[in-house]
């Protein structure tokens, strides 16, 4: 992430980082907890599987409007 080691009390990563972006999902969990302080907060959100199929025609119907 380019951030020295320790740098922030809260690091949130939402929705579709995790599972949408090709990348190394353990490298990113070790990354964010690295850029994390001690006894800061580390907190991940992503879609439930059964729910990417609508959120993907969600996205698709948004990209076919702009």
């Amino acid at each position: 992430m380019g951030f020295p080691d320790r740098t922030f009390d809260l690091r949130i990563c939402v929705q579709n980082g995790i599972c949408a972006f090709a990348v190394d999902q353990q490298q990113l969990f070790r990354e964010a907890i690295w850029v994390t302080r001690s006894g800061g907060l580390v907190t991940f959100s992503s879609y439930a599987p059964q729910f990417w199929e609508h959120r993907l025609e969600w996205f698709e119907i948004q990209s076919a409007h702009t």
